[in-house]
């Protein structure tokens, strides 16, 4: 396949989009873990995290890109391509989805009821 590149083990990305290596862009995989259970969501986060911070080597991006990865985005739009992977609910993963869907004539707004306290 001409034009491809696929990221080796020793590869290390500098931001979601360029290689430390080979200074080439790479395919940003825009991936969400999903679980009904928030304990096993925000362990997964946590681990994932460690490991991160320990192949960027660099404390500030690392933070950085927890916290990105840590916002709750109203809409699946929303979403920067740092800030993945993502660790959600299933009930912020529905929110984001209805949020995310278009207006209809029997429908001017989101279908799940918004209110700050539940969240």
């Amino acid at each position: 396949m001409s034009g491809a590149h696929w990221l080796e083990p020793t590869h290390v990305l500098a931001d979601a989009n360029t290689c430390f290596a080979c200074h080439s862009v790479q395919f940003v995989c825009m991936q969400i873990f999903l679980t009904a259970n928030p304990k096993l969501r925000s362990e997964v986060a946590k681990q994932f995290n460690k490991l991160r911070a320990a192949i960027l080597r660099d404390l500030t991006e690392s933070k950085r890109l927890e916290e990105l990865s840590k916002q709750d985005y109203p809409s699946l739009a929303d979403i920067p391509s740092d800030a993945f992977p993502l660790f959600w609910t299933t009930k912020q993963y529905l929110r984001a989805v209805d949020a995310t869907l278009p207006a209809t004539p029997l429908r001017d707004g989101p279908f799940f009821p918004r209110c700050v306290e539940w969240y």
